[in-house]
């Protein structure tokens, strides 16, 4: 039997993958990754030497979209890289290009695209990777048992439509193969999302067997006259429930708005009405939705009978024993949450319903998938932030941010535990103390703190310490991001790209620093991003720290700056001497421009951020292990 594993963001499949390759479970069965872009050196934000444990190993990746001839088949990882190829060669143009929304740049760049020629035209470009467990040899199909196979899948909750059409593609090329075409398999997804109930805190597990869309879709066939896509906004129901009788799914289509050329922002305003309409919100008031007036002729008829009887089909189906999540093409805000919590629903996320529509039509349609026949469906979601955050919680978060600063030591175990892969367990190496907790939050530390204080963060069962600790935001942000955001010259801002992507002046990269520190810099960040495979592979690894060292002792150096200001290093009047600022990725917090966490704005939004950071990591990784186990 086939198990596929689903997830979304980096720490999702790496926290699943991690197990599934550990020898001491499901040793004897190869693994096949599927990765969108094209993976060189590192997966999921770790070097693939770090997966490599006991004899078990990576051995090397066929990309697609690029090139997939002269291919021998009877490798797994190659026969699945062609028939991958040949679906997206089919597939593409008839299901995927007329819905990709060219003017959601900001929202696309976790989905790796090819963009060719003058035309800009756009093609999916994914990676194939093969482990091959101890009892495996390289360059053979491994053993008897069929493989584990893990996909990730676009996180495009922005562009929703993409969701779907890109895993149902992967599932024909996958089921049509001679891997799956007629065998059994089962379905397991893994994600972290945001907490909607009462009692649901940072860690909450839930077991999703249906979910509620709110949100924008691409109308297919239609076009505005100046090319850009059509949105309507709609409100919809799918559910998957399993008993001794078998597997069934129910679909409510509730709500779907007049149609708007180029204007996601209205469909989904007119989606997020209907939404709160259907949970009791009173229509009369022309200022319950802050001041927007629907005028959709469903909600004048809202009343009719046929209206009515949806609505209580609706509720009832959300308020059932099952766990209904919300998904949306937005980020959910502190009202919507709200309703959704009144609704009875579970974990706000951006992807359940697309990936339950995927789910529908293995079960509906094995003919169109190969014959195979899905015998087992896991969506499994792990709560990282809370329920609610209360106008204290942002103060003290504010007052935080704005009165602490880091050492150059925190810096430097942050820098070492990205190389770990950040990695949980390796929370202590990086800190080359056994007493010292550099990665602790000191907000949590607080005296004065109002009721629920604690069940704001999710503990690390004693992270090393005699206590429990918590994950510091910004130091687990400088493990995964400062590196390569020094790489890609974004360590101080944004820089200037054109539509592929690309920087538009190489030059300017860092142009805060002189020209020589600025090169030096580049040279060592890509000597450090190649001595992953050192450090993860256990080998010695103390020429690294050397290098961190030399790294920072520019960044923190007045005199290699042009303006003799670095960012990092505060005024002479704030702080004791060693400390600096604290690093904030840019554009990442509600779009911020500065990169110092002092200078947020604590909003409910960010606030969010800061608690999502802080337990996703270590929440997912503790929950993926004991689900393999």
């Amino acid at each position: 039997m086939l198990d596929v594993y689903v997830g979304f963001m980096d720490e999702e499949v790496s926290s699943i993958l991690a197990p599934i390759v550990d020898p001491g479970i499901k040793r004897n069965r190869e693994v096949l990754v599927i990765e969108r872009g094209r993976a060189e050196g590192t997966l999921f934000e770790r070097h693939m030497r770090s997966y490599d444990v006991d004899g078990g190993r990576f051995v090397g990746n066929v990309v697609f979209g690029a090139r997939a001839d002269g291919l021998d088949d009877e490798v797994q990882q190659q026969v699945l890289a062609r028939c991958l190829d040949e679906e997206f060669d089919e597939r593409f143009r008839e299901t995927l290009r007329p819905q990709y929304d060219t003017s959601a740049k900001n929202k696309t760049g976790k989905l790796v695209i090819n963009r060719g020629g003058e035309t800009k035209d756009i093609e999916p470009l994914f990676s194939v990777l093969r482990f091959v467990p101890p009892s495996a040899g390289a360059g053979t199909a491994g053993n008897d048992f069929d493989p584990i196979v893990v996909i990730r899948s676009p996180e495009m909750g922005f562009q929703p439509n993409l969701v779907g059409a890109f895993l149902r593609a992967v599932f024909r090329a996958l089921l049509r193969s001679k891997l799956g075409a007629g065998k059994e398999f089962r379905v397991n997804v893994y994600g972290a999302g945001g907490a909607i109930g009462e009692k649901d805190w940072p860690g909450t597990l839930h077991d999703i067997s249906g979910s509620v869309y709110v949100g924008s879709r691409i109308v297919r066939d239609a076009q505005a006259a100046h090319g850009a896509p059509v949105f309507c906004g709609i409100v919809s129901f799918l559910g998957c429930k399993e008993d001794s009788t078998g597997r069934a799914f129910t679909s409510l289509p509730l709500y779907e708005s007049a149609k708007y050329p180029g204007d996601r922002a209205k469909a989904e305003e007119h989606a997020k009405a209907a939404f709160e309409f259907l949970c009791g919100q009173d229509t009369g008031d022309a200022e319950w939705r802050s001041g927007a007036t629907v005028h959709d002729e469903w909600f004048r008829e809202a009343s009719n009978t046929h209206t009515k009887a949806l609505h209580a089909e609706f509720q009832r189906l959300c308020s059932e024993k099952n766990k209904v999540s919300l998904t949306a093409s937005f980020f959910v805000d502190a009202r919507i949450k709200s309703f959704a919590r009144a609704l009875g629903l579970h974990d706000a996320n951006m992807e359940d319903f697309h990936v339950l529509e995927v789910l529908k039509s293995l079960h509906e349609e094995p003919e169109n998938f190969g014959g195979a026949t899905l015998r087992g469906v896991q969506l499994t979601r792990v709560d990282c932030d809370p329920p609610e955050i209360s106008p204290e919680v942002q103060d003290l978060f504010g007052e935080w941010t704005r009165n602490t600063q880091y050492t150059r030591e925190t810096y430097l175990a942050a820098l070492r535990w990205g190389l770990y892969g950040a990695q949980v367990v390796h929370l202590q190496d990086a800190a080359r103390s056994r007493w010292d907790q550099p990665f602790h939050w000191s907000l949590v530390d607080r005296k004065e703190v109002p009721d629920g204080w604690e069940q704001l963060f999710y503990p690390l069962k004693n992270g090393g310490g005699a206590r429990s600790h918590v994950l510091d935001p910004f130091f687990v942000e400088i493990a995964t991001d400062f590196l390569a955001s020094v790489n890609d010259g974004k360590l101080y801002g944004v820089p200037k790209t054109d539509q592929g992507g690309r920087v538009k002046d190489q030059s300017k990269l860092l142009p805060e620093l002189y020209e020589k520190p600025a090169k030096k810099l580049k040279r060592l960040t890509r000597g450090l991003l190649k001595a992953f495979a050192m450090l993860q592979s256990g080998r010695p690894a103390g020429f690294l720290y050397p290098s961190l060292e030399d790294l920072l002792a520019i960044l923190f150096a007045r005199d290699n700056y042009v303006d003799r200001e670095c960012p990092l290093i505060p005024p002479e009047d704030k702080g004791a001497p060693g400390e600096y600022e604290i690093w904030a990725r840019p554009g990442s917090w509600e779009k911020n421009t500065s990169v110092l966490a002092s200078k947020l704005k604590p909003s409910g939004a960010i606030v969010d951020r800061a608690l999502y950071k802080s337990a996703n990591q270590a929440a997912l990784q503790a929950h993926a292990k004991k689900l393999l186990e």
